[in-house]
């Protein structure tokens, strides 16, 4: 059976390498929207999945508002339909710390974290067997918009960093990374599997950031790598993944990640 999936935020940097990457199984049927376009169609029946890599900037910034949380929206248009939602959510629920399981104590970071961490638990009251909450670390690689200045992630403000002429700062922690190549594989299978609730989808271990630089600048000949030691201990952290490895049977291995970064490398250094 093809599985019909429906990403919402099409111009999203998630959104859209999300989209690309799932575009490659034959056996996904994959359409991509702005929410405006989709709310208007109204065509939540039409699909199994419905992924939102979207959010407003009232939702990532402001107090908590219904209105502003298309989560919530999305989750109350399925409710008679037979169809799941994909909550993209964030680590940041948690505090920093190691080894992080789904039940553990939630202290949201930012008001974001606040914010996703209201909408995970009324979708899940809402229509528990309905949906699926991914808690991602921070993903490295996919291809980056142009002209982009807010919400920047750990992988682009190393390409700043490397199109600068200034050295490159960065304190040597640790914390959890997966490439895209793993995110789009989880999701691959996350599709195809029966499952609800909460999950962390992440490396599972530390990886320290001098570790993590020097795989994404194998190839780059002016390296201009200076690392600082890590006084804020509180800024270590990774999460534990074994609940969604379990349940998709896939594992999460850090000689991928440093392939895949290594790939990387080669596709910045070497055009």
């Amino acid at each position: 059976m093809i599985i019909k999936v429906a990403i919402i935020g099409k111009y999203s940097f998630v959104g859209y390498n999300l989209y690309k990457g799932l575009k490659k199984n034959k056996k996904l049927q994959i359409k991509s929207y702005s929410f405006d376009k989709f709310r208007k169609l109204n065509i939540y029946d039409k699909f199994h999945y419905i992924i939102n890599t979207s959010l407003t900037k009232k939702f990532k910034f402001k107090k908590y508002n219904q209105r502003e949380d298309i989560d919530y929206q999305i989750a109350k248009k399925i409710l008679k339909e037979n169809c799941k939602q994909i909550i993209l959510s964030t680590r940041k629920v948690y505090p920093n710390r190691p080894n992080l399981k789904e039940n553990a104590i939630v202290r949201p970071q930012d008001n974001y974290a606040k914010n996703k961490l209201i909408s995970e638990k009324k979708c899940i009251n809402l229509n528990k067997t309905k949906t699926i909450i991914l808690r991602i670390s921070n993903i490295i690689g996919g291809k980056i918009k142009k002209n982009r200045k807010i919400n920047k992630n750990f992988y682009e403000n190393f390409l700043d960093y490397c199109k600068s002429k200034k050295k490159i700062k960065f304190l040597n922690s640790y914390k959890d990374f997966i490439s895209f190549n793993q995110f789009i594989r989880a999701m691959n299978k996350i599709i195809r599997e029966d499952i609800f609730g909460v999950y962390n989808l992440s490396l599972g271990n530390k990886i320290y950031v001098n570790e993590l630089i020097g795989w994404l600048n194998t190839y780059n000949k002016n390296k201009k790598l200076f690392n600082l030691k890590n006084e804020k201990r509180y800024e270590n952290f990774y999460l534990n993944n074994s609940k969604l490895e379990n349940q998709i049977k896939i594992k999460f291995l850090k000689k991928d990640l440093k392939k895949d970064c290594v790939a990387l490398s080669k596709k910045i250094f070497k055009n």
